[in-house]
C-alpha cells in the first residue's frame, strides 16, 4: 500500500499550510518577510517532496525581498515558471524572466519596456499594477498595453507626463475590470466612449480631482460601483461626485476619505452643504470616513434619516473644537444607528475638553453590533478644567467610590510591554517617570476590565503627547469602559492612546508582536 505522505497530491496540500511570508516585527505590519526555511526542509524529505513544494516556494517574487537572498539568475530563469505573483523594479534582460502562469504583475515602467512578453504570455494575468513614475515611458509601452483586455484589477501609478487619452482608452478595454486605482495623474479631461464599466464595484482616487475632470465624469461610468475613495482637500468637487454617485451609482454604498490626516490645519475642509450632499448621495451608505470641521445637526439627522437602519462604519476626523455640540450629535447617532460596527471619532488638533466630551453619553447607545470604538483627541493641554481645581487636574487617575474603589495604581512595564499594578518601588519614583522598568503612571479602571474578561494596553504613541491626567479625563474613561465593554461583540475600545481589549481577541495578539493600527 502506498504511503499517503507519498503521494503527489497529498504533499502538495500539505504545502499550502506551510507559511513562507511571515508579517515583521519591528511595527510594519504592512510588509512581509520572505522565510522558506521550513519549507525547505521540507522539500529535502525525498523527491517527490522536492517536486510538490518547488512550485509554492517560487510562487510569489517580491525582487526588493528576495534582493538580499542574491539568487542568481540561472535559477530565477529555471524557476520563474511557477511565479504566480511578481513585484519586479529594475530591468532584467529580456530572456531571464520566462513566467507563464502570473496572477498579478507590478512592474516600472521601464522595466515593461524590456519584457513585454510578461503581458503577452500570461493570459491567467487579472492584475496590473504599474508603476509609471517617469510618465516618458508610458508612450513606449502603450502599443503593449492595447492587447491587454482581460484585467480584472488594474493599478495606475504614474508621472504627470503621459496621454490621459490613451489611459482612458485603456480602462475602457478592460470592460471586465472590477477594481481600479488611478495614482497621481493630471490632465485627464474627457472620456470619449460611450461603454460602461458594468462590472467595477471598487474606484480609488488618489490624485487631485480638480486637475482631473475626467476622473469626475467616470463615476457615471460604474453603475454597479460600490465603494469609492478620494481625497477631501478643499479643492475636490465634492458636489459634482456627489450628483454622479446619486444618478448613476445606485449600489454606491461607501464612500471614504484617502489619507485623511493630509489635510493641513490651515487648509478647509468639507462645508456643512456639501458634506451633507455627499451624506445623502448614496441610497443606502453603510461606510463612511471623512475629514470634516464639525458634526453639527444638520449632518447628523443626515446620517439618521436615510441610512439609520444601514450604516456599519463612520470614520470622522473633526478639526473643529467645538466637543461639546459634536459629541452629542455622536451620541445621537450611536444611539440610533444599530447595525453600527466600527466608530472612530478624532480630533486631530486634541481640542476636545473631557468635560465636554460626556454629550456622547447623554443617551443609550442603541448599537449592539458595536465590535470597535475609538475616541481620540481628548484634551492635554496642562492647564486647569472647568469645574476642576488644579490638584486634581495634576493628579494621576484618581480612585472612585463603587465599583472603582479598590483601585490601585498601574504602570506600563517596558521589559515585558504589559500593564502591571505598580509596587513600592514604583511609587518610591517620581509621579511621572518611573524608574528603567516603567513609564507613567496612571489609575486604570482595572477592577471593571478584568470582571468582563478585559486588559489594558498602551498604544505606541508618546504619553506626554495623549496624556489623560485630570480627574474629568478618569471619569470620562471610566464612563465609556462602562458603557462599552457590556456590548455584546465588542472587542476593542481605544481612548487617545490607550488600548483596551478583551482577552483572547485578535487585536491583543497583534498589539503584543506587530504594534496596532485604528479600526
Amino acid at each position: 500500500m502506498t504511503n499517503p505522505l507519498d503521494i503527489f497530491e497529498i504533499v502538495q496540500r500539505v504545502g499550502c499550510f506551510i507559511q513562507i511570508h511571515k508579517k515583521r516585527e519591528d511595527h510594519r505590519y504592512w510588509h512581509f518577510d520572505f522565510r522558506p526555511k521550513d519549507l525547505i526542509s521540507c522539500m529535502q524529505v525525498n523527491k517527490i517532496w522536492r517536486q510538490a513544494l518547488t512550485p509554492p516556494l517560487w510562487r510569489v517574487y517580491d525582487e526588493e525581498e528576495m534582493a538580499k537572498l542574491r539568487v542568481p539568475a540561472t535559477l530565477l530563469q529555471a524557476n520563474s515558471q511557477y511565479f504566480w505573483y511578481l513585484d519586479i523594479g529594475t530591468p532584467w534582460p529580456a530572456d531571464t524572466l520566462r513566467p507563464t502562469q502570473l496572477r498579478q504583475l507590478a512592474i516600472r515602467g521601464q522595466v515593461l519596456k524590456t519584457n513585454l512578453d510578461l503581458l503577452h504570455s500570461n493570459r491567467l494575468l487579472s492584475s496590473l499594477v504599474l508603476k509609471l513614475y517617469d510618465g516618458t515611458y508610458y508612450s513606449e509601452i502603450q502599443e503593449a498595453l492595447d492587447s491587454v483586455t482581460w484585467l480584472k484589477t488594474l493599478q495606475f501609478h504614474c508621472g504627470e507626463t503621459l496621454d490621459p487619452d490613451h489611459l482612458a482608452a485603456f480602462i475602457f478595454n478592460n470592460l471586465g475590470l472590477k477594481e481600479l486605482l488611478v495614482s497621481h495623474i493630471r490632465g485627464f479631461e474627457r472620456i470619449v466612449t460611450s461603454k460602461p464599466l458594468i462590472h467595477l464595484t471598487s474606484l480609488h482616487l488618489n490624485t487631485q480631482m480638480d486637475d482631473n475632470p475626467g476622473l469626475v465624469l467616470l463615476i457615471r461610468f460604474c453603475p454597479n460601483l460600490e465603494e469609492i475613495w478620494f481625497h477631501g482637500y478643499d479643492t475636490c468637487p465634492f458636489e459634482a461626485i456627489a450628483t454622479n454617485i446619486r444618478e448613476c451609482c445606485p449600489k454606491a454604498s461607501s464612500i471614504r476619505c484617502l489619507d485623511t490626516f493630509a489635510v493641513n490645519f490651515g487648509e478647509e475642509v468639507i462645508s456643512e452643504d456639501e458634506l451633507v450632499t455627499l451624506i445623502k448621495s448614496s441610497h443606502r451608505l453603510t461606510h463612511f470616513e471623512m475629514p470634516i470641521f464639525d458634526l453639527t445637526a444638520k449632518v447628523c439627522l443626515a446620517f439618521l434619516q436615510p441610512h439609520w437602519a444601514s450604516l456599519t462604519m463612520l470614520r470622522l476626523y473633526i478639526y473643529g473644537t467645538d466637543g461639546l455640540y459634536t459629541l452629542s450629535n455622536a451620541g445621537k447617532i450611536l444611539c440610533v444607528c444599530f447595525n453600527l460596527k466600527k466608530v472612530v471619532l478624532a480630533n486631530e488638533c486634541h481640542d476636545w475638553q473631557p468635560l465636554h466630551c460626556f454629550g456622547l453619553l447623554e443617551v443609550p447607545w442603541a448599537c449592539k453590533n458595536l465590535e470597535a470604538f475609538t475616541l481620540r483627541g481628548v484634551q492635554y493641554i496642562p492647564q486647569p478644567e472647568e469645574g476642576c481645581v488644579v490638584w486634581d487636574f495634576v493628579q494621576a487617575f484618581e480612585k472612585d467610590p463603587g465599583d472603582f474603589s479598590d483601585l490601585v495604581p498601574m504602570v506600563l512595564d517596558a521589559n515585558a510591554n504589559v500593564i502591571r499594578p505598580a509596587n513600592a518601588t514604583d511609587l518610591a519614583c517620581t509621579t511621572e517617570y518611573l524608574s528603567e522598568a516603567g513609564d507613567f503612571v496612571e489609575y486604570m479602571p482595572a477592577r471593571t476590565l478584568s470582571k468582563h474578561g478585559w486588559v489594558v494596553h498602551e498604544k505606541l504613541r508618546k504619553p506626554e503627547e495623549l496624556a489623560l491626567s485630570s480627574s474629568n479625563a478618569n471619569t470620562l474613561v471610566r464612563e465609556i469602559i462602562k458603557r462599552t465593554i457590556l456590548l455584546p461583540k465588542i472587542r476593542k475600545v481605544t481612548i487617545n492612546q490607550y488600548l483596551y481589549c478583551k482577552a483572547g481577541s485578535p487585536e491583543l495578539r497583534q498589539s503584543r508582536t506587530f504594534g496596532l493600527q485604528e479600526d
